[in-house]
């Protein structure tokens, strides 16, 4: 699925085999209920990953991309803990609070 905002859905020339149906990531894994989420290249400053943690069908999800230009640092990848008083000891990431764990490839 894809979510429009960028034109993917609608690319000229697509066949059935590789057509692109447009959903919110969001919406997408409370529809289909998958095991498995492959997430690319999402957009900068948006996060999605709660949502895919939440789902209680899924096992693993991937994510695909550069931690610079997708997602949120902090909320999507784990980096750069946000404390009050700058210091490290006392972070842990949202998929840590959750139950998951990060497995870099």
């Amino acid at each position: 699925t894809d979510n429009g905002s960028r034109g993917f859905a609608h690319a000229g020339g697509a066949s059935m085999l590789t057509r692109v149906e447009e959903q919110d990531a969001r919406e997408a894994v409370v529809a289909r209920s998958p095991a498995v989420v492959l997430s690319a290249w999402m957009p900068l400053g948006d996060d999605w990953t709660g949502a895919f943690r939440a789902c209680h069908s899924l096992r693993e999800y991937v994510l695909v991309g550069d931690p610079g230009v997708c997602g949120r640092p902090w909320d999507t990848w784990g980096l750069g803990c946000p404390s009050d008083d700058g210091s490290d000891s006392e972070c842990s990431p949202p998929h840590e609070r959750d139950g998951w764990v990060k497995c870099p490839l």
